[in-house]
């Protein structure tokens, strides 16, 4: 199990549970399953070519400039809609 105290060195990844569109934005819920993500880093499907960038990371309806393995998270992403990014799809690292 993480430790919620240290940074996870491994790559982000996060399944995604949920997604929806608030303000014409996409916002994605999922459980972080390993690293650490900031707010303005760049995401992209597995397997998808398309980029997203991270606008904001929201855990209990609270802005944070980061998250991590372990932590159950709202991800608001610029470019993305509902349809490119369904239950079950897995989100990492752009790069």
């Amino acid at each position: 199990m993480a430790d919620k105290n240290k940074p996870d060195a491994a790559p982000f990844c996060m399944t995604v549970q949920a997604v929806f569109m608030l303000a014409g934005k996409a916002v994605v819920a999922g459980s972080i399953m390993s690293g650490t993500l900031k707010a303005g880093q760049k995401v992209k499907a597995e397997g998808g070519r398309k980029v997203f960038v991270v606008e904001k990371i929201e855990i209990a309806n609270k802005s944070l400039p980061s998250a991590q393995a372990g932590q159950m998270v709202g991800l608001t992403l610029v470019g993305a809609d509902a349809a490119a990014l369904p239950a079950g799809m897995t989100i990492k690292n752009a790069d």
